[in-house]
């Protein structure tokens, strides 16, 4: 069925769309004329003539020279004239068509590439090879034959066993559904027009009609139902590619063989993915490690990630100078890491401005049905200019407060389960910092901001609390590095061992900076434990700055259990 819908499809293209003849490697038309981008059959047919009167008026021996290359003349000049002619109409319409493209810099920028000499110059695969002896052939049979058994012996495995469980069954209603007109057209609106067809010398253009969209449906419908594709998708047209300038023309190895697939098959797998993607979607499957190989992540999403770690890591040692004024000294230059205590703030700058300058350039597309346009920065601007300057919170802007009891009964559970979780971390966090445990003054002090900040959120009608996080609590003691590594070290995109290897071997500092003597001793640092004398006298850190000694002439403030001042009764 599929090999009949090919051959109607190029009975149509031979008869409604115009074609060029292409004669290589013969005597009649030289290949380094196609290559000219005003080239047409009409200079290739008065090219031909003129190559013909010439080799006439060179052979002719006779009176009838003088006469034989007057001829050859007059074609010559009639072929100049031409061809002065085809290339003032081409580079018109060249300006036209960059001057109808203003608007669109992606497409401006792809025609400007395409003008000048640069792109005359294409190096052509020679027909030779070089045999195992070192000499160079040009039998034809004998260079195809070498071609194809290099790419035969590379791609091909000859012992290849593969293992399918025939028995597995999955039935789903979504990816059992027959294939709609519409998910062909979404993925067909998504090819891009002018790419190289297959081996049925059908472009993706072609299939963008209503004629072609009901027979592509139907053709993709039978291919799913029955589990089979056509011949024909399974084949390709290798395509060489240089490996490098250097390497020998010769060798075919010297090739990266670039499979050209039919544009059908490209847009049945096209329909295929979609499917799969919102279904793994739905179902949440993929994780976060997969981010990098997934369509429409491109380097944007990974950027701030990279920039804090240049900017916390490989420049910590490095302090930035900074103007400073003081009643004493005046202006003056200070120097302070400041790049790494705002890393991520640097980072989300540097990413928003690389952007911006993609938006304004034009690269980033302002189709909101592509996924890249979410990356513009002007994808958002009605909720700046929508929202009013100044906005003031207040009790009951989103509804009236009420109560109920089941919402009760589950936020006090978590609240109780919070408690003990976030008394947990302030012994965690002291051990590791090496202060002393906190007193019952700073675990309620603790404990009473965690609650009235949830109260104050449910006021407002937010719906979140506040309580601690402690799940790097450990790698804080081990490492003695604040919570922006945490940060680092958690993104699932840059763990692993790989990263942890380059990490440790790049940047710079001494074993107990890189946590290296806490995680060879277990997360015990011999040369951090204090006396308990100086324990006791660093207890100080979890008074209030200012206020304690205020609170100390009170008298009553030492019966508040939040007070620093409190004291248990024995």
């Amino acid at each position: 069925m599929y090999d009949s819908f090919v051959t109607v499809m190029k009975s149509e293209m031979s008869q409604k769309l115009p074609c060029k003849t292409v004669l290589y490697n013969s005597n009649n038309n030289k290949p380094r004329r196609c290559q000219k981008p005003w080239w047409t059959d009409n200079l290739g047919t008065l090219w031909n003539d003129v190559c013909k009167a010439e080799k006439v008026w060179t052979k002719c021996k006779g009176n009838t020279s003088k006469n034989l290359r007057h001829i050859y003349v007059e074609k010559r000049k009639l072929f100049d004239k031409s061809v002065q002619k085809a290339k003032r109409q081409y580079w018109f319409s060249s300006q036209e068509e960059l001057m109808n493209t203003a608007s669109n810099p992606k497409e401006f920028w792809r025609k400007i590439g395409k003008i000048g000499v640069g792109n005359e110059r294409q190096n052509n695969i020679p027909m030779e090879v070089k045999l195992s002896d070192g000499s160079l052939c040009n039998n034809q049979n004998v260079v195809i034959d070498t071609w194809k058994n290099s790419f035969c012996d590379m791609l091909n495995q000859n012992h290849s066993s593969i293992s399918l469980n025939s028995n597995q069954v999955i039935f789903d209603e979504f990816l059992d559904n027959v294939i709609s007109i519409d998910e062909v057209y979404k993925v067909l609106n998504l090819s891009k027009n002018g790419k190289s067809p297959g081996i049925d010398d059908i472009q993706v253009e072609l299939f963008k009609n209503n004629t072609a969209l009901n027979a592509l449906t139907r053709i993709f419908n039978i291919c799913y139902d029955f589990g089979k594709i056509p011949s024909l998708w399974s084949k390709g047209m290798i395509t060489p590619i240089p490996k490098l300038s250097t390497s020998d023309p010769h060798d075919p190895m010297s090739y990266r063989g670039i499979t050209l697939d039919p544009s059908s098959y490209k847009l049945y797998c096209g329909v295929l993915n979609a499917r799969l993607t919102s279904k793994l979607d739905d179902l949440d499957c993929l994780n976060d490690e997969q981010n990098g190989f997934r369509k429409d992540r491109s380097t944007i999403d990974h950027l701030s990630v990279i920039i804090s770690l240049i900017t916390s890591l490989y420049l910590a040692g490095w302090r930035m100078p900074l103007p400073f004024w003081t009643s004493d000294r005046g202006f003056h230059i200070v120097r302070y890491p400041l790049q790494q205590v705002l890393s991520m703030l640097i980072a989300i700058l540097v990413g928003w401005s690389i952007a911006a300058i993609f938006t304004s350039a034009g690269v980033l597309s302002n189709d909101k049905t592509q996924k890249e346009y979410e990356a513009r920065t002007d994808a958002r601007s009605h909720v700046i200019e929508t929202t009013p300057w100044f906005y003031l919170p207040y009790p009951g802007q989103f509804g009236g407060i009420g109560f109920n009891s089941g919402i009760f009964v589950a936020y006090l559970t978590a609240t109780f389960t919070s408690v003990v979780d976030s008394i947990a971390d302030y012994y965690a966090c002291a051990k590791m910092s090496h202060i002393p445990p906190p007193p019952v003054h700073a675990v309620n002090r603790g404990i009473s901001v965690e609650g009235i900040m949830c109260a104050v959120s449910g006021i407002f009608g937010t719906g979140h609390g506040t309580t601690t996080f402690g799940s790097h609590i450990g790698c804080i003691g081990i490492q003695e590095l604040d919570g922006f590594l945490e940060m680092v070290l958690s993104n699932p995109n840059l763990s692993g061992g790989f990263t942890a290897c380059f990490l440790d071997n790049t940047v710079p500092g001494t074993l107990k900076e890189r946590g290296l003597v806490g995680w060879a001793t277990g997360g015990i640092d011999e040369e951090c434990e204090e006396p308990m004398g100086e324990i006791e006298d660093s207890a100080e850190v979890y008074e209030i700055p200012a206020i304690t000694r205020l609170l100390e002439k009170i008298s009553f403030t030492r019966f508040i259990p939040f007070s620093p001042t409190f004291r248990r009764r024995k």
